[in-house]
């Protein structure tokens, strides 16, 4: 049963690094496009200083949001985990059990066509 809740958290997970990528990529572009329209030559000292802050904050936020998109890539959601732990042990026990290694094609067909039926109905 824990293996079901790691699922869910699992998949909450990676939407949640897509949202925090997607902010990150806003706000990070956002202090870089201002800092690139408003530097100019006669800044005073306060001032470079604030832009040079502002343009490592920036750079940090898009570097934090392209690591936090590119691990949600890799992160199934949780309907994909479940379809891949429910095919893994069905896959595990048609292996082990020489009974149904044994089904002849025309029973996995009409399975797979009552399946079909089933999921064409509920949608």
């Amino acid at each position: 049963m824990s293996e079901l809740y790691f699922m869910t958290i699992l998949g909450n997970l990676g939407a949640l690094l897509v949202v925090t990528g997607f902010l990150c990529l806003l706000i990070g572009g956002g202090l870089y496009g201002w800092h690139m329209t408003t530097v100019t030559e006669y800044d005073t000292q306060d001032e470079k200083e604030l832009h040079r802050r502002c343009k490592i904050k920036a750079k940090n936020l898009l570097i934090i949001s392209f690591i936090c998109l590119l691990i949600s890539c890799f992160i199934p959601s949780t309907k994909e985990m479940y379809a891949i732990y429910g095919i893994g042990g069905v896959i595990d026990y048609v292996k082990g059990n020489e009974k149904a290694k044994k089904l002849p094609d025309k029973v996995i067909d009409a399975l797979d066509k009552y399946l079909d039926e089933q999921k064409g109905g509920k949608e």
